[in-house]
């Protein structure tokens, strides 16, 4: 080897270079924005997924409610709502914590808020079958609305062109913004538990009697079903998919326009989690307690995360190029291009609840009654090391990175061989 000379080096160099990935970089965008997160999973089609680049994180403030935290914290021009097992629902401003209003409905809330920017209204919907909307500025009472059957409504309402819910009587309900009844999808034979998402004029939900459906907006009339067995997922629609998951232990991909199967994949145990999704990225929990990260295109598990026994029922985000959780101990945020660990908060158990982002600021409640703000630091680039230090189970990463780190190193051996092989050649010429 003592013969290889100079360019034969620099060759391997440049050779090693190019083939070896940048696997722990990622893109940051130029611009930072900051978009509201209006409801459950931050827009009308439950995509959970923001452009905010998330930086290191210090807890800005904590505010103490009345009992444990049942929804994600929805927040917009500067507002935060939030609602409370006790039947709670809590206005505070973003920035310290402090309450703005608050209104008590008697029954439990475990239904996330909505917000309607064009009306500066808020959506609420209870455990009574009770729909309010409310004046977001001062928690005034627009208007109610009660469901016949008085049934529980845990599905968070998506307000797009009317207000679409589901209820525990099986029915998926569009109201006006008026409180009048404009339509009710009565083909269900279980209860409707996800939250819909709308694109191109359908809304799509699942059910309890394991049906994916897409329902004219406008009409009610159902445009298709897709059959598989129990689904509490809320579906994310992004680029004409619809992705969700269910509790045959499958992650599943169909088309928006007619609900044929694109792909699916097996997981370790049933889905209850909804899934986060970016262009690339489909993050999911699972009830066998690992965070799961999908390619978008083919349904690969590019990584998957251990965090402990317990299933992971809580709902991702993806913000910028990490993602965060809430599990049986607080909050973990990953990077998304690999899984492994950016932080860790040890807050208490947040059950089903799911974090939120908004302004630089990332939102999350536990069973205690308290809900956190963790303010992000903004700079261009990450500038903290990605690092596993602590114990949080195993991590199982494998994605592209490992693909193409095989590849690049059998490629480097190989290079290395013909090289010494060529110069051995050439001695054995010279003696």
């Amino acid at each position: 080897m003592e013969h290889i000379g100079r360019k034969s080096i620099i060759t391997l160099t440049m050779i090693v270079v190019i083939i070896l990935p940048p696997v722990h970089a990622f893109s940051v965008p130029t611009r930072i924005d900051h978009p509201s997160w209006t409801s459950f999973r931050g827009n009308s089609m439950n995509q959970a997924s923001s452009t905010v680049e998330l930086g290191k994180l210090e807890l800005e403030w904590e505010f103490e409610a009345d009992e444990a935290i049942t929804t994600s914290v929805v927040a917009a021009d500067g507002r935060g709502i939030f609602a409370t097992s006790k039947g709670t629902v809590f206005c505070v401003d973003v920035m310290d914590g402090s309450e703005i209003w608050n209104i008590s409905f008697g029954s439990p809330v475990y239904s996330t808020p909505s917000i309607d920017m064009d009306e500066e209204t808020v959506c609420i919907c209870d455990s009574s079958g009770k729909v309010t909307f409310l004046e977001i500025r001062t928690g005034e009472i627009i208007w109610e609305w009660s469901t016949a059957s008085g049934q529980d409504i845990r599905s968070s309402p998506l307000v797009a062109d009317r207000i679409y819910f589901g209820s525990y009587d099986s029915y998926l309900y569009a109201l006006n913004k008026n409180g009048t009844l404009a339509w009710r999808f009565e083909g269900c034979l279980g209860w409707v538990h996800t939250s819909p998402s709308y694109y191109e004029g359908l809304v799509f939900f699942g059910s309890c009697d394991g049906h994916m459906r897409a329902l004219d907006a406008g009409t009610g009339e159902e445009a298709w079903n897709f059959s598989t067995a129990y689904i509490p997922s809320s579906p994310a629609v992004y680029d004409g998919k619809v992705l969700f998951g269910a509790y045959d232990s499958n992650f599943y991909c169909l088309n928006a326009h007619d609900g044929t199967l694109i792909w699916n994949t097996t997981m370790g145990d049933n889905v209850y989690s909804s899934p986060a999704v970016d262009g690339e990225n489909i993050v999911v929990g699972c009830n066998d307690g690992l965070l799961y990260c999908l390619d978008i295109d083919d349904g690969l598990i590019i990584w998957k995360r251990d965090l402990g026994p317990s299933p992971l029922e809580s709902s991702p985000l993806i913000s910028g190029s990490k993602t965060a959780v809430n599990y049986d101990h607080g909050l973990v945020v990953m990077h998304i291009s690999n899984g492994t660990l950016s932080e860790r908060f040890l807050f208490g158990d947040a059950g089903e609840t799911s974090p939120s982002v908004y302004d630089n600021m990332l939102f999350f409640g536990d069973e205690e009654g308290y809900v956190y703000c963790l303010q992000s630091s903004v700079s261009s680039s990450d500038d903290e090391d990605e690092r596993d230090d602590l114990d949080m189970g195993e991590e199982v990463n494998v994605g592209r990175d490992s693909v193409f780190l095989i590849i690049a190193t059998i490629m480097v051996v190989f290079t290395l061989v013909f090289i010494f092989l060529r110069r051995y050649r050439r001695i054995r010429k010279e003696e």
